[in-house]
């Protein structure tokens, strides 16, 4: 006998995502602070909408190009200005409205995190880690800014489950074709909302690579996908001014010791996700240790996303900007999930050794109370906070 039947398992996934939208809905203001890009991301929608794509990147490169400091590209990638386009009109600009944004697509984020989770832990297990991320006082904060990230955390994490449903390692049938092509149309607009998307279609390639070494013979098995990928990108190169190209330049900044910093700044960063919990240090060196146990036990079935794990570090190392925890969104599931999935192989190594059955779930239950509860006080303490005023206000 299951601890979640079927209609349990959803109803308690929609209350998780309920209750994530509720407290991220009491969190957000009419507002916005002076920092991040969200005026180049509103001006980017509503030349969309205005016709004016070509002014845009005029007068911006014209901003860009004559400023004493390079701060941003001539352009940002127009799949997140589409997106807030559709905000705006239909609610025009209203800031809030567009925050609304985040949080639809967070929603969906949780729930693609499910379906991806439920084939490989149980529907407790796949709950807790879905409810420690709806929760998290980190992710949630985020909600109040116009920026890209959210949207990429879920188109990313979109692709990731794809592929895990595209085409199974041991069977080739044209069947999945048709999901291919979805799958090469998911990683455009996951590129297209961020450049840094294209670590999805590399890690793919390569990832390809690796199975066709293991099946001792040279196969693309997503060569829909790379095509469909393709197909778009040149017709999106065709409609819409680039800009967002400019961006690549910055990585000739980099250097021996930009690389260095990043390193440890990255390093260190990671801890930022568990602030919220008694002694943060601790609780993050503890879950490297079990993230390195996951590496070992799942590095065959989990290959896709180990690789595109740390392709997306490698990118942030030699970027010479660091932006905070914003960046590490996206990989950031990943690195909780590899997480559980070692402290799992460990209570196993236990069991064998104790006989005890009962260790996993007493280590699973230790984590959700370290994890859990702190930040369930913390973001539901929200719920009864009036925020503070924003810097910028729409009236």
């Amino acid at each position: 006998m299951t601890l979640f039947g079927k209609k349990t398992k959803h109803i308690a996934l929609a209350t998780i995502i309920f209750v994530s939208g509720l407290i991220s809905l009491s969190t957000i203001t009419n507002g916005h602070n002076w920092g991040g890009d969200f005026a180049a991301y509103i001006m980017q929608a509503e030349s969309l909408l205005d016709n004016s794509t070509h002014d845009f990147i005029k007068e911006n490169g014209f901003a860009i190009k004559n400023s004493n400091v390079h701060f941003a590209p001539i352009s940002y990638p127009w799949g997140y200005p589409f997106l807030l386009a559709s905000m705006i009109y239909f609610m025009g600009s209203n800031l809030f409205a567009m925050k609304l944004l985040n949080i639809f697509l967070y929603a969906l984020f949780l729930g693609i995190l499910f379906l991806f989770l439920q084939k490989r832990l149980s529907s407790l297990d796949t709950l807790i880690l879905v409810a420690i991320l709806a929760i998290n006082p980190v992710f949630l904060s985020l909600h109040n800014f116009i920026i890209s990230d959210i949207a990429f955390l879920f188109f990313s994490t979109l692709t990731i489950f794809l592929i895990d449903h595209t085409f199974p390692q041991d069977k080739i049938s044209i069947r999945f074709s048709g999901r291919q092509i979805i799958l090469g149309f998911v990683i455009f607009l996951a590129f297209s909302i961020r450049t840094n998307g294209i670590l999805l279609l590399f890690s793919l390639i390569v990832y390809d690579l690796f199975s066709s070494l293991q099946k001792k013979r040279f196969s693309l098995t997503y060569f829909s996908s790379y095509f469909v990928f393709i197909i778009l990108w040149v017709l999106y190169s065709l409609w819409l001014p680039g800009g967002e190209n400019s961006h690549f330049s910055f990585l000739g900044e980099a250097n021996l010791t930009s690389v260095r910093e990043n390193i440890i700044y990255y390093f260190e960063l990671g801890k930022t996700f568990f602030r919220h919990i008694h002694n943060p240090a601790l609780i993050y060196n503890i879950s490297l240790f079990f993230f390195l146990v996951g590496l070992r036990y799942r590095y065959k079935e989990d290959l896709f996303l180990i690789i595109y794990f740390f392709f997306t570090l490698a990118l942030y190392i030699f970027w010479p900007f660091q932006q905070g925890v914003r960046f590490l969104l996206p990989v950031f599931p990943l690195f909780i999930y590899l997480f559980l999935q070692g402290l799992k192989a460990f209570s196993v190594f236990i069991q064998k050794k104790t006989r005890c059955s009962m260790a996993f779930q007493t280590i699973l239950f230790a984590l959700l109370l370290v994890l859990f509860m702190p930040q369930t006080v913390i973001s539901a303490k929200s719920l009864f906070e009036t925020p503070k005023p924003a810097i910028v206000s729409t009236g």
